[in-house]
């Protein structure tokens, strides 16, 4: 993983603590709840915009969808339940979904690992 790509996984993990969703709105960034918008914030996003777009494009329409649907940022994940993710120690089968994690049963892996949900993401198409 490059450092921008470690900075980006890094702001991801702070907006997750601090309750804070990330959306990409055609070219530009949209942060909810709006209010959480600090001109700091708003310095990072900018400074790593593109990578931001990268990350946020490899997930499927319908997973975006369904996270505005549910109104929280785990609601991504929900139609991967049972297909291949990537996460931090390597790619594995999505088992369950909580509000802030989830559970990988990463291959290279003897027991099932929780992660948080900004660290997972698809590793194949969804139907």
């Amino acid at each position: 993983m490059s450092a921008v790509q470690d900075q980006v996984l890094k702001t991801l993990r702070t907006l997750d603590e601090e309750g804070i969703s990330v959306r990409r709105d055609g070219e530009t960034l949209k942060v909810s709840p709006p209010e959480a918008a600090t001109p700091e914030l708003w310095a990072e996003l900018k400074k790593f915009k593109p990578s931001f777009f990268d990350m946020l494009a490899q997930w499927p329409t319908k997973c975006l969808r369904s996270e505005l649907e549910m109104g929280q940022a785990s609601g991504r994940l929900y139609l991967l339940l049972g297909h291949r993710v990537r996460s931090p120690r390597g790619i594995g089968t999505l088992l369950l979904v909580g509000e802030r994690v989830a559970v990988v049963h990463v291959d290279s892996a003897p027991r099932p690992c929780m992660f948080r949900i900004f660290e997972i993401w698809p590793a194949e198409e969804v139907h």
